[in-house]
């Protein structure tokens, strides 16, 4: 990536340069490069000054000693909330829909999904857990339902329908952070 910059910039001048770097850990750096391009006049000799930005960004592998956890949740609150629960100590994505978590267990694995099981308008968390389940990558990776179905019933449809474990809303910090850590620690 640096003999490619280098190559950019054939060789001319850099002066007063400025790099800014945007990280997010495991995931991607994306490198912002703003300096003053100076060149010689032919004519005259007389330096002109260019503003010039270049961008480069680099993937960092997926793998990760920090468990990778999918939260599916259609209700924007709730996604705020086990976002800001979980984000020191896991690799969260969260998704609205059935649609979205399908896309993404198709590009990359998770040691665990977490999902809502009603997701309002379209396929049901228990038909998304049967789905993922098919795939062969996804046959051990845990599945947990989170929702306010909150009858002995509800947890046993639950736990026949694709998903291995079951939390009911609402729940606290550290429980769901406990819930969590009982299914890595089982799973690995």
């Amino acid at each position: 990536m640096l003999m490619d910059f280098i190559q950019i910039l054939r060789g001319e001048i850099i002066l007063n340069g400025n790099v800014f770097v945007k990280s997010r850990l495991e995931q991607s750096s994306a490198f912002t490069i703003r300096f003053n391009k100076v060149e010689a006049s032919a004519k005259n000799n007389n330096l002109e000054k260019k503003e010039t930005e270049f961008e480069m960004e680099e993937k960092a592998p997926t793998t990760s000693c920090v468990p990778q956890i999918l939260y599916v949740e259609d209700d924007p609150n709730s996604r705020t909330v086990v976002g800001l629960f979980l984000k020191n100590n896991y690799d969260i994505t969260i998704v609205e829909n059935a649609e979205s978590a399908l896309d993404l267990t198709n590009r990359k694995i998770f040691d665990l999904i977490l999902m809502d099981i009603n997701l309002g308008i379209g396929m049901s968390g228990l038909d998304l857990a049967i789905e993922i389940k098919k795939k062969k990558q996804y046959k051990d990776v845990p599945i947990a339902a989170v929702t306010a179905n909150a009858t002995i019933g509800d947890k046993r449809k639950s736990l026949s329908n694709g998903c291995s474990h079951y939390i009911a809303k609402p729940f606290n910090k550290s429980t769901i952070i406990n819930f969590i850590k009982g299914i890595l620690e089982k799973s690995n």
